[in-house]
């Protein structure tokens, strides 16, 4: 039932390290860290986020990790990474992942052997102006960056991948997807027939 008085519903603030499994609900929204506080969100399974995931606020930017392969987050609905924020599990996203903005903090992604970041056909990746998306492996791994057809990556900062990157089709809207460092190895995959994807804003 709805809360009396117009009052805020199902909200949820994790302030300590904290596992977290099973699916959030449409309704809900799961906020993480505060002001003083550092949390460390540990997956277990497949979390499945059908509502609205915070994992940290403002300058409060702690960890979203998995122990294994099968830890990882199925995304169907709205996750905001805060800058600084450090994202080391698989993600299979369906939903919209917004990257927060602050200049020289982007946010950092670690993938192990095995592991992979998947944009699929009804996933959209937004970097705001200034954010920043930092995908690579710990040295001597590799990890796989999916875009699928029909998918969208609005990048108005800045996106890099120093993993393979399979590119089935979709849409890079704004700034150029930069693959590698300039000092290191990778591959891009592109398959024979590569899909397509919606216009990016502003055509």
């Amino acid at each position: 039932p709805a809360c009396t008085g117009g009052a805020a519903t199902d909200d949820i603030l994790l302030l300590d390290e904290t596992t977290l499994s099973g699916t959030i609900p449409a309704a809900y929204t799961v906020d993480a860290g505060g002001p003083g506080d550092e949390y460390d969100i540990a997956l277990s399974g497949d979390v499945i986020n059908d509502g609205t995931f915070e994992p940290g606020t403002g300058n409060y930017a702690g960890m979203l990790s998995a122990a294994s392969a099968s830890d990882y987050l199925t995304n169907n609905g709205t996750v905001t990474m805060p800058a600084g924020g450090t994202f080391n599990t698989s993600l299979i996203n369906n939903g919209a992942i917004n990257v927060e903005s602050q200049p020289n903090v982007p946010v950092t992604v670690s993938l192990q052997s095995g592991w992979s970041w998947e944009n699929t056909s009804a996933g959209t990746i937004t970097i705001s102006s200034v954010g920043g998306l930092d995908i690579s492996s710990p040295s001597g791994q590799t990890a796989t960056v999916k875009l699928e057809s029909g998918g969208v990556i609005n990048n108005s900062g800045s996106m890099t991948v120093s993993d393979t990157l399979e590119v089935n089709g979709g849409s890079i809207c704004g700034n150029a997807l930069r693959f590698g460092t300039g000092s290191g190895s990778g591959a891009v995959v592109f398959p024979d027939v590569p899909g397509t994807g919606p216009a990016g804003p502003g055509g």
